[in-house]
């Protein structure tokens, strides 16, 4: 299980750079959408996989779409003005 974890971190680091580029490439909406699409068919796959190196690859997919990355790029410009530390 920790080999999946560190897959997972690796993942996340090596496609939320890719995010920033694809957004600007295709659009922040399209991509959210389509990360959710792909991404609900990945976690699916991955919950059905019974040998383990099929699961890391699929939690490495997944992990790939970066659904979390690209929300954060959809909030970050309306709220740039804001002090995003502070509560209300």
């Amino acid at each position: 299980m920790t080999a999946c974890i560190t897959i997972y971190l690796v993942a996340m680091t090596v496609f939320v750079p890719l995010t920033g580029w694809t957004s600007d490439r295709i659009g922040a909406r399209n991509l959210f959408a389509a990360a959710v699409a792909l991404g609900l068919f990945q976690n699916i796959r991955a919950g059905t996989q019974l040998a383990l190196g099929d699961f890391q690859n699929a939690i490495f997919v997944s992990a790939g779409l970066m659904a979390v990355a690209v929300a954060w790029l959809l909030q970050l410009p309306r709220n740039a003005g804001d002090d995003l530390s502070r509560r209300s």
